[in-house]
């Protein structure tokens, strides 16, 4: 159906078109006509003038106001300025007068000077004959009214009213001389019209006519309606029928094949005939226009009855969808309250590890006062350096559960917090006064499985520098550095001190100490590296360690 409305569109765009280029061939041929009779005064020439087949010459003022208004239908076929609209305003106001005049000389017998229009008082105005013919100037006070209504855009109908009218009397004077009829023998005042002035009438009306072909009476011409499909059909078709049936007649009379009566009684019934013709044709055709609609309008009732069986599975689909709805919002609800149970447990069970951690700080440091208690009741050196180092170890491990208790993650810890407070402690526990302790650490994050151990590393390691290093050094100085790497992280540990025995064997440490950094660094999976000038300086390299489920 929509296919079906857009193809009688286009063919609707396309008929107006054409209607609008047929308006402005006609124009043209309007122009080309009257200039050919100017011609044929100025050159003398009788066929250009029109004198022949029994006619008259046609005047040369009808010549000169039909090219007159062959250019103003011309300049209306296009987009036109309010200003131009004011000028063919003017002009067919003027073409309108002139009109008016000549009808009033033929009316009245008066003689006015505008017999001789354009040419008053020149050699011309005794060769050329003055004012239009009686029924040429009745059409051109027509022409002055429809084409001042079309420049307005108004009273369409009225405009086109009287374009058929000045069609038809054009008509009249060229059928006089299509039947074959003297000229002569007809009035002249009245009905008398030059062939080529009754063919110009021809083409001016038809021109004016197809003007505005979506507006007025034409619109039943050019719409797709069956009112207008009836129109384009039927109308032609009778107005030829009528036409070859007066050619008929005529010629039958003319050939004395019967009398005018009898030619009266062909007419009438010849008249009939086409006329019941035009009328079974039409009913034809609104019969199929019925059986059309009626196919429609079973189309439009299974269309209906489809449309409510879809109608009433979208109903059902609505009410799957505010079920599945309801249970998506009991799903929703049982999520919120599943998702509450998980955070109290999950709250619940941080305070579980914060208060592990909390009370593995306090054992570890419970242990740590054992020691300290311990190293009072020893006397020997070798027994009090072994319980101090045990000492500083357990205080390493309490400091990661506790820098884990105060932390908001209980995951990771901050080395970079955890290695300043591990070192600051062991200076202050050390006492060692002129060494300076550099740190240089990134914001590195690591779980507690790599935190000990790597805790347990630092403490030994500057443990050592501070013991052991800077015996007769005045200013010593330990760099630490943590950083990340390509390989996961690097902790470099640097004392300017008396660096390490040059007899010591590195891969076969006897002294407790290196023996443990050796083995927290196989647990870390790192690798060691040891330079011994200039003090010494260890290179540890290694990576966080994974949780394992235990």
């Amino acid at each position: 159906m929509k296919g079906e409305n857009n193809l009688d569109a286009e063919i609707y765009l396309r008929r107006i078109i054409i209607s609008k280029k047929v308006s402005q061939i006609l124009s043209l041929l309007v122009i080309f006509m009257g200039f050919m009779v100017i011609l044929g005064w100025f050159t003398d020439i009788n066929i250009l003038t029109g004198d022949i087949f029994n006619s008259p010459p046609s005047k040369f003022i009808t010549a000169l106001l039909s090219v007159i208004c062959g250019f103003l239908v011309l300049i209306l076929n296009r987009n036109i300025s309010p200003l131009i609209k004011r000028f063919i305003q003017l002009v067919s106001l003027f073409i309108f007068f002139i009109g008016f005049l000549f009808l009033i000389q033929y009316l009245t017998g008066m003689v006015l000077p505008t017999d001789y229009l354009p040419f008053i008082n020149s050699p011309y105005s005794t060769l050329l004959p003055g004012r239009s013919r009686f029924m040429s100037s009745f059409n051109f006070i027509l022409y002055g009214i429809i084409i001042f209504l079309f420049a307005l855009r108004k009273r369409i109908v009225i405009g086109q009213s009287l374009s058929i009218l000045t069609g038809l009397i054009g008509f009249m004077g060229f059928t006089t001389y299509f039947y074959g009829l003297d000229p002569s023998k007809i009035p002249e005042v009245y009905t008398e019209m030059a062939l080529y002035t009754a063919f110009t009438h021809l083409l001016l009306s038809s021109a004016l006519l197809c003007l505005y072909p979506q507006q007025g009476l034409m619109k039943y011409f050019t719409q797709e309606y069956t009112g207008n499909f009836l129109s384009r059909k039927v109308l032609p078709v009778g107005i030829l029928s009528i036409i070859g049936l007066g050619f008929i007649v005529l010629y039958g009379m003319s050939s004395d094949l019967f009398s005018s009566s009898f030619a009266v009684v062909i007419m009438v019934n010849t008249s009939i005939f086409i006329l019941v013709l035009l009328i079974i044709g039409a009913a034809e055709k609104l019969s199929d226009l019925d059986k059309e609609r009626i196919n429609y309008q079973q189309s439009l009732e299974e269309s209906l009855e489809e449309q409510k069986t879809i109608q009433l599975e979208l109903e059902n689909i609505v009410i799957e969808k505010e079920r599945a709805q309801q249970k998506l919002r009991k799903l929703l609800d049982e999520k919120e309250i599943i998702q509450s149970h998980l955070e109290s447990s999950l709250s619940e069970k941080e305070t579980l590890i914060r208060e592990i951690h909390h009370r593995v700080k306090n054992n570890l440091q419970i242990i740590s006062s054992l020691l300290s208690l311990q190293r009072g009741y020893v006397e020997d050196e070798y027994s009090l350096d072994l319980l101090h180092e045990a000492q500083t170890r357990v205080k390493s491990m309490a400091l990661v559960h506790e820098k884990l208790y105060r932390s908001e993650e209980l995951s990771h810890i901050n080395m970079q917090h955890y290695v300043d407070s591990l070192t600051r402690d062991l200076l202050a526990t050390y006492s060692q006064q002129g060494v300076d302790l550099n740190l240089d650490l990134d914001e590195v994050k690591i779980n507690i499985e790599t935190a000990i151990p790597l805790g347990l590393i630092i403490n030994e390691l500057v443990s050592n520098s501070l013991k052991y290093a800077f015996k007769g050094v005045d200013d010593g100085k330990i760099d630490l550095s943590l950083k990340e790497c390509t390989e996961g992280y690097q902790l470099i540990v640097k004392d300017n001190g008396a660096g390490l025995p040059p007899a010591l064997d590195l891969d076969n440490p006897k002294t407790l100490g290196l023996q443990l950094v050796q083995s927290l660094v196989g647990q870390l999976d790192g690798q060691l590296e040891v330079f011994n000038a200039d003090g010494v300086s260890f290179k540890i390299t290694f990576k966080e360690l994974l949780y394992d489920s235990r």
